[in-house]
């Protein structure tokens, strides 16, 4: 058994819970936080990094429960450190060798004392057999303080996609597999992304979960290719088809569509002139596409505008909301039923 510290997407504790419960195997949570979780499991530091719901994972070596600065958190560690050589020797891949230690303060990178942190680098050095490099690492080990007191020594053990890696306006891997997920995915889905764009929600559900066939269309001739180009990846027998198409002109059939997983335009690159009449029309081409009892998960930074149109359109359920951060921005996500 070994001790993990997930990060999230903030706002999504519900879903991360049950993905948790539902992806790993032997697993006992030992708490949750806002866009963290701490929780025992039987399963291996791989299966940990293949985990797509989460935006990084580590090993647990240390906890700090009480409030403490980084110098004691850093001295505490250095004294403690043959306490967990082993799990860091276990959790070693082959040709890992340099490392480096860095400090998280709420999320952002803070500088401590290099003569305190010299000490540790010394000690994880002499117990691993590793070298440090802070330029270009094979390993990070990560003190990390958290607004409600709590701090983490932890080895990192993903190195995600960044958000320089992705187009603008492009959803995280991440957040796409938890919307694909809360969408209720069956093998029996004919599944509509119909606002693609550069094809992270259609890759995510074909390439994690099962359906019958997928349809990801968008009216942006450069977002189509980059989506065909993605899912041309995907090895399957079942139908996909990417199109360019405007969702507005009936591009899809009435009640032909089991799921509709997307993020619609916010009107920040495109400007709109009546957002909530926006939503509204989607609404109703949304409705008229699903087949009943269909499910709907979208996101949106524009809430107030979003819940008038869900009121005003009234034949949805909105059966789910949770309040995110989408890079650094407030959104919501909404779950609603046919």
């Amino acid at each position: 058994m070994a001790n993990y510290v997930s990060t999230f997407v903030s706002g999504l504790q519900e879903p991360i819970k049950a993905l948790i419960l539902k992806y790993i195997k032997g697993v006992k949570i030992i708490q949750i936080l806002d866009g963290l979780v701490v929780y025992e499991s039987s399963a291996d530091v791989n299966r940990i990094r293949q985990l797509g719901f989460f935006n990084n994972s580590f090993i647990l070596l240390k906890q700090f429960d009480k409030k403490i600065n980084f110098e004691e958190m850093i001295k505490e560690s250095a004294d403690s450190a043959k306490e967990f050589s082993e799990v860091i020797k276990r959790s070693l891949g082959k040709k890992d060798k340099y490392f480096r230690i860095v400090c998280s303060d709420e999320n952002e990178f803070v500088s401590v004392d290099k003569k305190q942190l010299s000490i540790l680098e010394k000690v994880i050095s002499t117990q691993n057999f590793l070298r440090l490099d802070i330029y270009s690492p094979d390993l990070e080990f990560w003190f990390l303080r958290r607004s409600e007191g709590k701090g983490f020594f932890m080895l990192r053990l993903t190195k995600n996609i960044s958000n320089k890696e992705l187009h603008r306006g492009e959803l995280r891997p991440e957040l796409s597999f938890i919307m694909n997920f809360l969408s209720e995915p069956s093998s029996s889905d004919v599944f509509l992304d119909c606002f693609c764009g550069y094809g992270s929600v259609p890759y995510s559900r074909t390439k994690n979960f099962p359906f019958k066939a997928v349809i990801c269309s968008d009216i942006d001739s450069k977002c189509v290719e980059v989506t065909q180009k993605k899912m041309r990846e995907i090895q399957s027998s079942a139908k996909i088809v990417v199109k360019k198409a405007d969702f507005f002109e009936h591009a899809e059939a009435e009640n032909s569509v089991d799921k509709i997983v997307t993020d619609p335009p916010w009107g920040e690159f495109t400007k709109i002139e009546d957002i909530e009449q926006f939503y509204f029309k989607i609404l109703g081409e949304f409705y008229r596409v699903l087949r009943k009892n269909g499910i709907v998960v979208f996101v949106s930074s524009r809430k107030d505008e979003v819940e008038n149109a869900i009121k005003r359109f009234g034949n949805f359920k909105l059966d789910k909301k949770y309040d995110v951060l989408v890079n650094g921005k407030k959104a919501g996500i909404y779950r609603l039923l046919k």
